[in-house]
C-alpha cells in the first residue's frame, strides 16, 4: 500500500527522472496530487498557506528519509540556501516497484502525476504559484508573493 513518500519518490522518480526538482516545484506538486486527485487521505500531504502558497513540512522530513536510504540525492543549488532533489538509480527502481503493486485505480493518477510533473518543470516560479492560486486561492492569503 502506497504511503505520501512514495507518491513524493514517484514524482521525482518517473518520467524525467534525471530533472531535479526544487522544493517550490516539490511543495506545489504534492499540493495539486492532494487537492485534484482522489487518492486516499493518508497518502496525502496536509498542506497549510505559507509564505509562497501551500506548504507541507512534513515533504522535507520524507526527503531527508529518502535521501538517507539512498532513494534520492540532494543537489546543492549554487548561489542558494536551498536544495534540488532527483531520484538516485535505486529510487527509480523502487518507484517502479511501488507503481507495479498499486492498485489498479491508482494508476491513473500515477499518468496525472507524470504529466504534472512535466508542466511544474516548464513553468517558470510566478507562471507556477499563479496556476496554483489561481485553483486554489485559500492557500495564497499569507503569500509574499503578488506576481
Amino acid at each position: 500500500m502506497a504511503d505520501k513518500r512514495d507518491w513524493l519518490l514517484i514524482l521525482l522518480a518517473l518520467r524525467d527522472a534525471s530533472r531535479p526538482l526544487d522544493p517550490v516545484r516539490l511543495q506545489k506538486g504534492m499540493f495539486l496530487l492532494a487537492q485534484e486527485r482522489e487518492i486516499p487521505e493518508h497518502q496525502r500531504y496536509s498542506f497549510r498557506p505559507y509564505d509562497y502558497g501551500p506548504f507541507s513540512a512534513e515533504i522535507y522530513s520524507d526527503l531527508d528519509g529518502l535521501v538517507s536510504q539512498g532513494l534520492v540525492q540532494q543537489i546543492p543549488a549554487p548561489g542558494y540556501t536551498w536544495s534540488r532533489y532527483m531520484a538516485s538509480t535505486d529510487g527509480v527502481s523502487a518507484a517502479q516497484e511501488i507503481v507495479n503493486e498499486l492498485p489498479t485505480d491508482l494508476l491513473a493518477d500515477v499518468q496525472w502525476l507524470e504529466e504534472l510533473k512535466s508542466e511544474v518543470l516548464s513553468l517558470d516560479f510566478q507562471p507556477l504559484l499563479r496556476r496554483v492560486y489561481e485553483q486554489h486561492p485559500e492557500y495564497a492569503k499569507n503569500s509574499v508573493f503578488r506576481g
